[in-house]
């Protein structure tokens, strides 16, 4: 038996903008979390994660979330 789940090209959309997004808030608040010394970080990952929160931002710009508004600490 071949069982499948089909969702619709909107909600996958949604699914991947929503985990992405989910990224961003996340690691904004990892890199917070380091610039008040209340975590540590390699110095290259900070680079890293500083790079991917400018590339987030702009993709999810690019789907139109914006993720100017968003708060950290929202989970």
């Amino acid at each position: 038996m071949d069982k499948r789940l089909m969702i619709s090209w909107e909600t996958a959309d949604c699914i991947t903008i929503d985990n992405l997004h989910d990224v961003y808030i996340n690691t904004k608040h990892d890199l917070a979390m380091h610039s008040r010394g209340e975590s540590w970080m390699h110095d290259e990952d900070v680079k890293a994660n500083k790079k991917l929160v400018k590339a987030l931002k702009r993709v999810l710009k690019y789907y139109g979330k914006d993720v100017d508004t968003a708060r950290l600490g929202q989970w």
